[in-house]
């Protein structure tokens, strides 16, 4: 319950702040139906990757796979309870998108607000249900022969079984975009005044209906071959990692650079936050990416619309130290000695340098596209977001495991205060 309360909670404190960075176009004479169509249809995007990433831990790498494979048990109910469970854990993602998108009613737009939530529970269920099939269907894509071809022509330097899972959410955003664009059309319509247009809304939910009727069979005829085909791709990856790769991780040459007491604590958050929150940390270059090209616009309010992604996507990875403190191994605070000072030090250290993408790639764009003056700026505000949002995470640690509900509040505030601090503090 607590786990669902917090994000609920965090999106009635953001949502006022949510306006000015987002909807800055809600208060205008005319109903902007263009802008109420851009916000709705980005926002249900996001809502479709985050439950392909899920679905795809839930039915391929599921840690109850390594009980049920070795059981008589029926795949197409098992894939069913999966997808269940997914939907179950991740309910309040439509109901938090909802209460962000709350200004578009308070200005009068009923009729489009309730539109977007249709969209979004309807972007949830087809998420879920469409990415499950399409990962279902990439287990027999990676052994089929007659994908090989292409397989090898994507994969890089993965195994060619992994391509079929690596490519398999970007397939599935594309399967289930379709239907949530159309009824994000129907959405802009229904801001003009045409109510008929909620027809649309049904378009997620059937193509969600179509592809869970299909589950089950695709379940049914590749769930259990799932577990030798992930076996070979482990088995091949064991195979070719050298035994310095091993113990290698993200910025591991930075603790030479720190007193050797810090180094060492901080070597140890580098390894155990790139093993167990990797694809957090690397994701900071896609925010850094994303906020740069928000900034690369001749509009003086860009600068700060792409700052404003950059720090709030500092504020949300920063979560990580925190978690690392949560799902930290026993042994490795019996190990290294209980000196808070030097811990806290190398994890504020070792989580400014995994936040510095969302803020340095932007500044670099702000700065050739408006000059190093804004750049400056841009500069200040990215790394004074930093710090508090570092500041934040390592005092959290000392809550144990109930830091992240302290951290998840204080974070949606802060951060969501000083994104519109860029956007409307004169950047």
């Amino acid at each position: 319950m607590a786990q669902w309360l917090t994000p609920v909670a965090a999106g009635v404190v953001v949502a006022p702040l949510f306006k000015p960075v987002f909807l800055h176009f809600i208060g205008r004479p005319d109903p902007d139906a263009a802008g109420i169509f851009g916000v709705v249809i980005r926002l249900a995007l996001v809502v479709i990757s985050l439950f392909a990433i899920d679905t795809y831990g839930a039915l391929i790498r599921s840690e109850s796979r390594h009980v049920l494979a070795i059981l008589p048990v029926d795949p197409g109910e098992v894939a069913i309870e999966e997808l269940a469970d997914v939907a179950r854990a991740r309910s309040w993602v439509p109901l938090v998108a909802a209460i962000l998108l709350l200004p578009i009613g308070l200005d009068g737009q009923w009729l489009a607000w309730a539109g977007a939530v249709g969209v979004m529970l309807g972007a949830g269920a087809t998420g879920i249900a469409v990415s499950g099939a399409v990962h279902l269907l990439a287990i027999s894509a990676a052994e089929d022969p007659r994908f090989a071809g292409l397989l090898d022509l994507v994969r890089g330097s993965n195994p060619r079984e992994q391509a079929a899972f690596l490519w398999a959410p970007g397939l599935a955003l594309a399967l289930a975009g379709v239907p949530v664009v159309l009824a994000t059309e129907g959405v802009r319509r229904m801001a003009l005044g045409q109510p008929s247009a909620a027809v649309a809304l049904l378009l997620p939910l059937v193509a969600a209906g179509i592809a869970m009727w299909r589950v089950p069979g695709l379940a049914r005829r590749g769930w259990f071959r799932a577990s030798a085909v992930l076996a070979d791709i482990d088995a091949r990856y064991a195979l070719v990692e050298a035994s310095e790769e091993a113990t290698a991780a993200y910025l591991d040459w930075m603790p030479r650079f720190l007193p050797t007491d810090v180094a060492r604590y901080a070597l140890k958050d580098l390894r155990h936050g790139w093993r167990a929150r990797r694809t957090w940390i690397s994701g900071m270059w896609g925010v850094g990416v994303l906020a740069a090209m928000a900034s690369w616009s001749a509009d003086p309010d860009a600068p700060g619309r792409g700052l404003a992604i950059g720090i709030l996507g500092v504020w949300l990875t920063a979560s990580v130290g925190v978690l690392l403190e949560r799902d930290e191994p026993a042994f490795l605070r019996v190990w290294f000695p209980p000196d808070r000072v030097k811990r806290g030090l190398a994890r504020s250290v070792v989580l400014a340098s995994w936040l510095q993408p969302a803020v340095l790639v932007p500044v670099v764009a702000v700065s050739v596209r408006h000059g190093f003056a804004a750049g400056g700026q841009a500069l200040a505000l990215g790394e004074l977001a930093v710090c508090g949002a570092v500041v934040t995470a390592v005092a959290c640690t000392r809550l144990k495991d109930r830091g992240v509900l302290v951290y998840g509040p204080v974070a949606a505030v802060a951060g969501s205060a000083l994104a519109v601090l860029a956007t409307g503090g004169g950047l």
